[in-house]
């Protein structure tokens, strides 16, 4: 029985095939093969259900490889599965690369309140550059037809996109694609590991990809043209950095992994063979599997060798990050990053010096913008309905007052007093983030 406050997630691997032949995919060649079968399907959801003892939110991520590639009756006999503990309030969201979405899906996903996130690079000239088929044949046809197909069905989705040296080339192409088709996106770091590795050409140095990052955000900030596009981390970072200001710069909880650092009691990866680990790309990695679903329990798992490591990591501050203005909200980043750069999870993130141009950027930016844009700070405090007016940076302000919509809106949902259940909600289940975990 799990005695924390938060449920833990689990990051289920269903296989670790996939039908495309992506140009920088990080899956490692020893991961384990095939497709979960269903006596590993049922102990990992029974396992999970009876260790978070019906706490809200137990969050199920299905991934992959291609996760798609197990077929609709295995997700049906998950459902059947998670459907005899009814007083767990399951979430279940899905990574796909999209080619495989078919109606009979869809009508599973809408049913049982799928989050569907999918894997485009932008236009058809950016995503097909990275993501063939494995036989070369594009790929962005099918992926943003199956896309539309998702909306149409009101099911609730967004999408990654890799950052890498073909978006560096054809970012301003990319963006507009996605703002032209309402698409809310999140940008991830190409992951140097896999056949990333064979690729070195298609990566980006950590100062390239803060360059990088704080040319696609001015671009996307400074636009306040319809339709009003979400993108992260940015938003998240906008979030971030104004709770931090607002908690008289204490301790935060900061949304998105990435930053959060405490993957040991947030997370578990089961892959394909019911191995288990800390997180989905350390899957394959001996030195970070915690034992097996089918033959350990979770309190055994997690008093492994590899949970003691990443805890470690969440409460020791690394040197070089003691006296860094960003510490609060970034944590020495990911641990995973830290690993692949390094081949130590102690260490900090490899993007650090990109995140920390990143991070100064948005702290002058959303500054400059927020003051700038109030065009009379008397007017804040008008008598306006209470759901009009936010408590930030020490003062009532008025959310019509705030001229940048990004700003506004990230504000309206993190920080307005009729909305503060939003916030409960999003900090007692730190795993119901996006589920842009990886690229």
């Amino acid at each position: 029985m799990n005695k924390n406050y938060f449920p833990i997630a689990v990051i289920a691997i269903v296989t670790n095939s996939c039908n495309l032949g992506c140009h920088y995919c990080y899956a490692d060649q020893s991961a384990e093969k095939g497709i979960m079968d269903l006596k590993t399907l049922e102990n990992m959801i029974t396992k999970i259900a009876l260790y978070n003892n019906g706490q809200s939110n137990t969050k199920f991520i299905w991934h992959g490889g291609e996760p798609l590639l197990a077929g609709l009756n295995f997700y049906q006999d998950a459902m059947t599965i998670q459907n005899k503990f009814p007083g767990c309030a399951f979430k279940n969201n899905i990574q796909t690369n999209g080619t495989l979405i078919n109606q009979d899906l869809l009508d599973l996903f809408k049913v049982n309140n799928f989050y569907v996130g999918i894997s485009l690079d932008g236009d058809a000239a950016a995503h097909n550059r990275n993501r063939p088929y494995k036989n070369g044949k594009n790929s962005f046809e099918d992926v943003f037809n199956n896309l539309l197909k998702v909306k149409e069905n009101n099911i609730p989705t967004s999408i990654i996109c890799v950052v890498n040296k073909t978006t560096e080339k054809h970012y301003i192409q990319i963006l507009n694609f996605f703002k032209e088709h309402s698409i809310n996106v999140k940008f991830n770091p190409q992951f140097p590991s896999g056949r990333a590795s064979e690729n070195p050409d298609l990566g980006l140095s950590s100062v390239e990809f803060g360059n990088l990052m704080i040319t696609i955000f001015d671009k996307w900030f400074y636009d306040d043209t319809n339709p009003v596009i979400d993108i992260k981390p940015f938003s998240e970072i906008i979030g971030n950095l104004f709770e931090y200001k607002n908690n008289q710069h204490k301790r935060i909880i900061p949304f998105d992994c990435t930053f959060r650092n405490d993957c040991a009691n947030s997370f578990l990866t089961v892959d394909p063979g019911g191995n288990v680990y800390t997180c989905g790309r350390f899957a394959g990695n001996p030195h970070f599997c915690m034992g097996n679903i089918n033959s350990n329990s979770i309190e055994e798992m997690l008093k492994q060798k590899p949970v003691e490591i990443f805890q470690e990591r969440s409460i020791r501050v690394h040197q070089d990050c003691a006296d860094c203005s960003y510490l609060a909200i970034c944590n020495s980043g990911c641990p995973e990053f830290a690993y692949a750069f390094t081949g130590d999870v102690l260490e900090k993130d490899g993007y650090c010096q990109g995140y920390k141009m990143l991070f100064s950027h948005i702290e002058k930016s959303i500054m400059n913008e927020l003051w700038d844009g109030l065009a009379n700070p008397q007017e804040s405090q008008t008598d306006q309905p209470a759901s009009q007016h936010v408590e930030l940076l020490g003062r009532i302000i008025n959310l019509r007052m705030i001229k940048n919509p990004h700003i506004r809106n990230i504000v309206q949902k993190r920080f307005n007093r009729n909305t503060n259940q939003y916030l409960q909600n999003q900090k007692r289940n730190l795993n119901n983030q996006d589920i842009a975990l990886r690229s």
